[in-house]
């Protein structure tokens, strides 16, 4: 019940090479239990769970890196999140403000990802009270598009928009 300190505090100074400090590692055996489980009791905390700070000098550090080669049949394999109560902010919040020049969100589907779709959104019925998909695009000075569409594909078409209900406004 100490409200000072942590359980672990490690400090490390030298230099790692091929060791990690923490390695947990399953055996051939099945389990159904989590390797991590964190489960917050009703309280209004303000603390994160998972707080990373990359400096500027760690140019080749990644923050998470998951390799999967199992057939994977359960849905959200990767990221499975469902929020039930009601949120005021974004689920996902990215921010950039540095001069970047990389892609925020990169998705290459290889070539053998023929029946996969990148991006699928379904809003549940009812009356919607705000767009699914919003882009506020403030270009003032810049000379390219907002979308750009690239495509060397021969069959299927760009565009395939289906709608069976009526539209009155």
């Amino acid at each position: 019940a100490g409200t000072r300190g942590g359980l672990f505090d490690i400090d490390t100074s030298g230099i790692w090479t091929n060791e990690n400090l923490i390695d947990i590692t399953t055996g051939a055996q099945a389990w159904t239990a989590n390797v991590m489980d964190f489960n917050f009791g009703n309280a209004a905390a303000t603390g994160d769970v998972f707080n990373v700070d990359i400096p500027a000098l760690a140019v080749a550090a990644q923050n998470m890196v998951v390799a999967n080669a199992a057939a994977a049949t359960t849905a959200g394999w990767l990221l499975n999140a469902t929020g039930s109560g009601i949120f005021t902010q974004g689920m996902i919040d990215l921010n950039v403000s540095g001069a970047a020049t990389g892609d925020v969100i990169n998705i290459d589907l290889g070539d053998t990802s023929v029946a996969t779709q990148a991006l699928v959104i379904d809003t549940a019925a009812g009356i919607q009270t705000a767009s699914p998909v919003a882009v506020q695009y403030d270009n003032t000075t810049g000379t390219v598009a907002a979308f750009d569409l690239n495509t060397a594909g021969t069959r299927g078409g760009l565009f395939d928009i289906d709608t069976s209900g009526i539209w009155t406004n």
